[in-house]
């Protein structure tokens, strides 16, 4: 909801030109991206260990889950908003000008992204005592590719579509590799 609250904000205002059209074209798929990262595979894990619990561990493993982890999620959603309009406000104001993107709005970009995918990680480690490792990846790629982008002078349009991609690439990953246990997961559940 807040990446979508970003997007709106950013282009309320003024005539839309084609660098902002795509820009919240992004932002719109990339709010998506991380609403399927979570309820595709998180959600039906989380909802699946929670019913082979019973008692205190089913009351530890619900407050663990949905409190203490998803604060760090919260936060990194909020991070990555504030990131993409700051962005999205830049490509607003500049049209086709020079672009220079503050350093805060590109470690809030990529850095809330990488936070939130970490969290998920970890989330998944609670559920299933493993991390996921896809996240993990992808967190450390994006943390790679934010200082990177950092240093070079680059179009918003650029960060943002590489934080979208990359997401993107994650939810792409697991529809295949994981697809058919979480639809097994969920066919057994409404069984």
């Amino acid at each position: 909801g807040e990446s979508v609250v970003s997007v709106a904000v950013a282009v309320s205002h003024d005539a839309i030109d084609w660098p902002l059209l795509t820009g919240g074209l992004l932002g719109i798929t990339l709010a998506i991206t991380l609403w399927r990262t979570y309820f595709n595979v998180i959600a039906v894990a989380a909802e699946h260990r929670l019913r082979e619990l019973t008692g205190d561990d089913r009351t530890r493993m619900a407050r663990d889950t949905f409190t203490c982890l998803h604060l760090p999620a919260v936060v990194g959603i909020l991070t990555m908003a504030v990131g993409l309009r700051s962005m999205l406000g830049d490509i607003d104001s500049h049209g086709a000008a020079e672009h220079d993107v503050p350093g805060t709005a590109i470690l809030a970009l990529y850095g809330g992204a990488a936070l939130y995918l970490v969290t998920m990680a970890v989330l998944r480690w609670q559920l299933r005592g493993s991390p996921s490792l896809p996240r993990l990846v992808t967190a450390a790629w994006l943390g790679v590719a934010g200082a990177g982008m950092a240093t070079l002078s680059a179009h918003p349009l650029v960060d943002i579509a590489v934080v979208t991609g990359s997401f993107l690439a994650l939810v792409t990953f697991d529809a295949v590799r994981y697809g058919q246990l979480t639809r097994e997961i969920r066919l057994g559940e409404e069984a």
